[in-house]
């Protein structure tokens, strides 16, 4: 089956990858999510400020970027430059949350994980 002009299996595979990435064990059926995924407003000026969980030793923009888009069509990687690290807190055995703040560039921003 075909989801636009990628194989259902691109997905699949992708999000096994932020299961692993999560502490997850992405063999497991059903388990619920690890990656605990969250996003929300802040600030003057406005600041979006996204969190996951992931296994320490995965390098944000090595292992897996985060990229953000204005209208969900086209999205581009941030750069070191495009945000700050708010905090990276271990949270279990070999796993950390990072949160990280990115200025609000247009009155539409989203922002999403992706792989390397």
């Amino acid at each position: 089956m075909k989801r636009g002009s990628r194989d259902l299996s691109f997905y699949a595979a992708r999000n096994l990858l932020f299961e692993f990435l999560a502490g997850s064990d992405p063999n497991v059926g059903n388990a619920p999510s690890s990656l605990a995924f969250s996003q929300w407003l802040t600030g003057e000026p406005l600041k979006q400020v996204i969190g996951w969980n992931v296994r320490n030793g995965f390098v944000l923009g090595e292992h897996y970027r985060v990229q953000k888009s204005t209208g969900l069509g086209n999205w581009i990687n941030l750069q070191p430059a495009d945000f700050v690290v708010e905090s990276i807190t271990p949270t279990g055995p070999g796993v950390s949350r990072v949160v990280i703040k990115v200025p609000a560039g247009s009155p539409r921003q989203f922002l999403r994980l992706s792989g390397p």
